[in-house]
């Protein structure tokens, strides 16, 4: 819970930067395909770092055995989309605003 609880503490601070980097991502045309709080760590300056690209495809590749982390990604899904991280983004939020 304690790792919860700090990963709160950055998103509720900059968790547009999270955002940023994805769109950064993006606009290589990479998507990372398994953002979830276990992928996201503080560098020295306390802002956040998208980290493990073995889930990562260009847009529009077939995702193969290499999926997401259960909970956090699109199931079932196929391929590769900007819409999976979205998707991803959209869970970490809604989890850290949950009652």
């Amino acid at each position: 819970m304690e790792v919860y609880q700090s990963f709160a503490l950055f998103v509720e601070k900059d968790g547009d930067d999270i955002e940023l980097g994805i769109r950064h991502l993006h606009s290589l045309n990479i998507v990372h395909n398994d953002i979830s709080p276990y992928n996201i760590m503080l560098d020295e300056t306390d802002h956040p770092v998208i980290i493990d690209f073995d889930s990562w495809q260009q847009n529009g590749q077939e995702l193969g055995t290499k999926k997401g982390s259960r909970g956090w990604s699109i199931e079932e899904e196929e391929y590769a989309r900007f819409e999976n991280d979205i998707y991803s983004l959209s869970k970490i939020r809604e989890f850290l605003h949950a009652p």
